[in-house]
């Protein structure tokens, strides 16, 4: 056997961590380009157990799963918020406004109307 057969594959741990790390700051689809890139070198890792790229690319793929959760997280919000503010909703409608010393409920249906009547001018 030749020493050509032993050797380790080089899996570009470093790239597969910079990667993650440039994708859990800046740009999210990298930590999902990262995650499939660790993936892979994990398999193909497995059949080298003392592989010194092991520790840099099982970093970059815990690195690319919370940028995922982060990225994907990130989104939701941004559609709902989207959402809302398209929907007229308005989540600032009667704060700072008091009731008979107490703060407005803009669920009671007497608090609305009292809150339509200061503020003629506001829509829901």
């Amino acid at each position: 056997m030749s020493d050509k057969s032993l050797r380790e594959p080089d899996v570009n741990g470093g790239l597969i961590l910079a990667l993650s790390i440039l994708g859990l700051l800046l740009c999210g689809p990298l930590t999902l380009v990262s995650w499939i890139m660790a993936n892979s070198a994990i398999r193909t890792l497995d059949f080298y157990p003392s592989s010194s790229q092991r520790g840099l690319v099982k970093a970059g793929q815990i690195i690319s799963i919370i940028g995922l959760i982060l990225w994907i997280l990130i989104v939701v919000v941004k559609v709902n918020e989207r959402t809302q503010r398209m929907r007229g909703y308005d989540s600032s409608y009667g704060a700072n406004i008091t009731i008979n010393g107490r703060p407005a409920d803009p669920n009671s249906r007497h608090d609305r109307f009292m809150i339509d009547a200061v503020s003629p001018g506001r829509t829901r």
